[in-house]
């Protein structure tokens, strides 16, 4: 035993890239069991087999059962790091100790001073909530109990519960909210319309009434330019409130929106080249719009070569910004060599975003876009939720996050693209909308994507009403009330309450 003892002491002592791989094992002699010893988990009585216990079913199915379990056998606070633990700290901090591979989850590694620490099974010192993302430490997961729930359970788990007790009414108020919205929009303008005209126009166009008194012109001005610019107004602003929430997601930071990756500033600088060189021609009002994709689609495709081989969200967020950059300098290049004025004004104008020539051409194309956005996210947004994990934890659940982030890339170059190509720039709303978001009801993003496409429809909306009648008969860029609406909100948001990215505090 002792010449085995002294060929391992030479081995380690020539040695200079150690890696040190554990198990159960290890923390025995702390006090902690293992799992199939004599005295092990899986030999201990219970209701159910402790393997059936600890697996992913079992959670799902009876996750009551499930953390009785685990505070009872799993979260051990007297445990301390033994002479093992000990040595391999030592190991480390020589230099020849490069990483510990555990399978354990007591943090004793950690306790005894190691650095390179990687758990292939998480830790019982981190714990996430899977809706939000939110934490948990050691001592709130010891401390909890589940008979008394309602009165452990965080504000924000309390407030999510009353949204899934009262969605159907929600949903209601959330319905009125629209359509008041729009009724507003519809009234307000440089034309003045009574409110009996717009209800009884509108009714007419849906076939509800006959009756007919009101002119051409105000026929025209409800029914063929305010209402699908209202609508246009709230698909754009719902969609990129969504197209923000999915890159914050894909990239794990809450400084990204649907601009940073240079879809968008793609989309600028092919719809720039179109008004400068009035190519497009045969297309006619479509000509800026096309334009505007295949820019959005060329950007999409020079993002997707340069991270091709790499699932780093840090390069693909670094790429999305050189790649904005290069569009932006070719606009800019573009504005100026042009020599006709009218055109620099038009280019300008677009490059601030509108919605003034809003179709009933445009609306569905817009609307099947963002509403495929929207379920799309509901659909994966236990998949979101794992993103906010981290890589590892993510990555430990199954989760492809490579295939995700390219999947939310693609999406978000098909919303956004449409969105920019009829609409031109519009920013802000994708950046701001999630954090207002977040910050009031948490980080899950069944909620998220929901009351995002919500206050982002209302607001874009809102936002496009005040454009139009601030400087009558003179109409600003929507993009410049949503920068001078959203910046102090943004700010007194920030001010008033704190919150982290997985969740509030």
């Amino acid at each position: 035993m002792e010449n085995e003892i002294g060929k391992l002491q030479k081995i380690i002592d020539e040695s200079n890239n150690i890696v040190f791989f554990g198990g159960a094992g290890v923390s025995t002699e702390s006090g902690i069991p293992d799992f199939r010893s004599q005295d092990g988990l899986y030999n201990q009585k219970y209701d159910y087999p402790p393997e059936t216990i600890l697996s992913h079913t079992f959670f799902m199915r009876r996750p009551e059962e499930f953390f009785k379990f685990y505070r009872d056998k799993m979260l051990c606070d007297t445990a301390k790091p033994n002479a093992a633990h000990l040595k391999l700290a030592e190991m480390e901090q020589a230099g020849k100790l490069k990483a510990v591979i555990t399978q354990n989850i007591d943090n004793l590694h950690q306790m005894a001073g190691s650095k390179k620490v990687l758990e292939l099974h998480g830790s019982v010192y981190r714990n996430h909530c899977m809706k939000c993302g939110k934490f948990y430490d050691f001592k709130y997961m010891k401390e909890s109990e589940m008979q008394k729930q309602s009165r452990n359970l965080p504000k924000d788990f309390i407030q999510k519960s009353f949204i899934e007790r009262n969605k159907y009414l929600l949903i209601s108020f959330a319905l009125v909210v629209i359509v008041f919205t729009i009724l507003f929009s519809i009234k307000l303008g440089a034309v003045n319309i009574s409110w009996k005209k717009v209800i009884d126009i509108l009714l007419y166009h849906c076939g509800i009434s006959d009756n007919r008194y009101w002119s051409k012109t105000e026929d025209l001005v409800v029914w063929y330019f305010r209402l699908p610019r209202a609508l246009l107004a709230c698909l754009a602003g719902g969609g990129l409130a969504i197209s923000g929430v999915a890159m914050q997601a894909a990239v794990k930071n809450p400084l990204a929106d649907p601009y940073i990756l240079g879809i968008s500033a793609g989309a600028s600088a092919g719809a720039t080249a179109v008004i400068a060189a009035d190519i497009l021609d045969i297309t006619a009002e479509y000509s800026v719009s096309i334009g505007a994709f295949s820019g959005a689609v060329l950007s999409m495709a020079l993002l997707f070569l340069l991270n091709k081989d790499n699932r780093d969200s840090v390069r693909l967020l670094l790429s999305g910004c050189v790649i904005s950059i290069l569009f932006s300098s070719v606009s800019s290049v573009i504005m100026f060599m042009a020599k006709d004025k009218e055109k620099i004004s038009s280019i300008v104008f677009w490059l601030m975003g509108s919605v003034a020539d809003a179709n009933w051409h445009m609306v569905p194309i817009v609307a099947f876009t963002v509403s495929f956005g929207i379920l799309f996210l509901l659909i994966y947004h236990r998949q979101l939720n794992a993103l906010l994990l981290g890589e590892e934890t993510a990555h430990t659940l199954g989760l492809n996050t490579g295939k995700l982030r390219w999947q939310l890339v693609l999406l978000v170059a098909i919303v956004v693209g449409s969105i920019v190509a009829f609409c031109g720039m519009i920013g802000f709303v994708g950046f701001v909308m999630p954090h207002i978001v977040r910050s009031m009801f948490g980080s899950d993003h069944k909620l998220v994507v929901s009351l995002s496409a919500f206050i982002g429809a209302v607001f874009l909306c809102w936002s496009d009403v005040v454009a139009r009648i601030i400087v009558i008969p003179e109409e600003l860029p929507i993009g410049i009330i949503t920068s001078i609406c959203g910046a102090p909100f943004f700010i007194y948001i920030l001010k008033r309450q704190k919150y982290s990215f997985g969740g509030k505090r």
